[in-house]
């Protein structure tokens, strides 16, 4: 069964959090042990950057796999931040992001 989305969402790059959930996923994966603290420096990057890095430091080290990375918003981003701006006003957001407002929280109680 095929069922629609009632609303459109968008879904942005990994905030910082999130960015260390999928490299602490990817360190198990790959059995590397890249330190959470380089998930800081990965503004904007996808979660297959992340995943390529921890590959790629099997055989390069972090450190190097780091600086081989070029990261698609950096060739992408004035069409990336055109989208951001999009969604702000037409868009739920669906994950965590710096500009977000505010969180969405139901307020429905059901069965009192």
């Amino acid at each position: 069964m095929i069922r629609r989305f009632d609303d459109v969402f968008f879904l942005d790059f990994p905030s910082v959090e999130e960015r260390k959930e999928i490299l602490r996923i990817m360190n198990a994966k790959y059995r590397t042990s890249i330190p959470e603290v380089m998930a800081e420096r990965m503004e904007n990057w996808t979660g297959a950057e992340i995943e390529k890095l921890a590959f790629s430091s099997i055989y390069d080290g972090p450190e190097e796999a780091f600086a081989a990375i070029r990261p698609i918003y950096n060739q992408c981003s004035q069409s990336i931040e055109r989208a951001r701006e999009w969604a702000k006003h037409n868009a739920r957001l669906a994950n965590e992001t710096s500009y977000q407002e505010k969180s969405r929280k139901i307020k429905l109680k059901i069965g009192g």
